[in-house]
């Protein structure tokens, strides 16, 4: 009887332990949203003759997470509880670029900076703004910011730059609602993307032609 007193004694002194410790089972959030894009409206236009590699966009914390990103006030940021996006943000933007760049049919070639594969230019992005921010009004205004660079492979040349932005006001404040807002955002910045990458990448790459004949 005392043997199993000091068992009984010693588990229940290792269960106030682990619990000091912070030592539970992990939370895992029970929704999982999957923003999709649109089909490509860059579809119009000449074949084009060079190759673009896509490179992950950078973030820095709390951007570069699944967990999706709200500031009820300026400077705090806080997360949406019991939800997240399909993977980490930057994977997830860099997926749908390059599905909108093999969809408009132009380029020989889009593929991931990842790869290894050759290619004439190379799309860089800063993940600026992703998130959900209250301004004093019941509902949240979604920003998304992207800074994009496009470089030439060759000589590693900054060719073109530019920064893309959108911000809309959430119909509601549930999450459904604040998804579906990033997602409208991002089927308005990414085609931008798409279309100035391929018209800076045109204009570099025939100047270099118009160079060499």
């Amino acid at each position: 009887m005392k043997a199993t007193w000091r068992i009984l004694s010693s588990a229940a002194a290792l269960l106030m332990l682990c619990g000091c410790l912070g030592i539970t089972k992990k939370h895992e959030p029970s929704t999982v949203y999957a923003p999709t894009l649109a089909h490509s409206t860059a579809a119009s236009g000449a074949p084009l003759a060079w190759q673009l590699l896509v490179d992950v966009p950078s973030a820095v914390d709390p951007l570069d997470g699944t967990r999706i990103v709200v500031m009820p006030q300026p400077g705090i940021v806080q997360f949406y509880k019991d939800v997240r996006w399909r993977e980490r943000m930057p994977v997830l933007l860099q997926s749908m670029l390059l599905q909108g760049f093999q969809e408009s049919g132009r380029l020989l070639g889009a593929s991931s900076l990842s790869t290894g594969l050759r290619g004439d230019y190379a799309l860089h992005l800063d993940l600026g703004d992703f998130q959900a921010e209250y301004r004093g009004a019941t509902n949240p205004t979604v920003v998304i910011r992207l800074n994009a660079q496009l470089t030439q492979n060759a000589s590693n040349r900054v060719i073109a730059a530019r920064s893309f932005s959108w911000e809309q006001p959430s119909g509601e404040i549930a999450i459904g609602t604040v998804v579906a807002t990033f997602e409208q955002g991002l089927n308005n910045v990414l085609p931008q993307v798409v279309e100035w990458t391929l018209k800076s990448g045109e204009a570099d790459w025939q100047s270099i032609n118009a160079k060499t004949r």
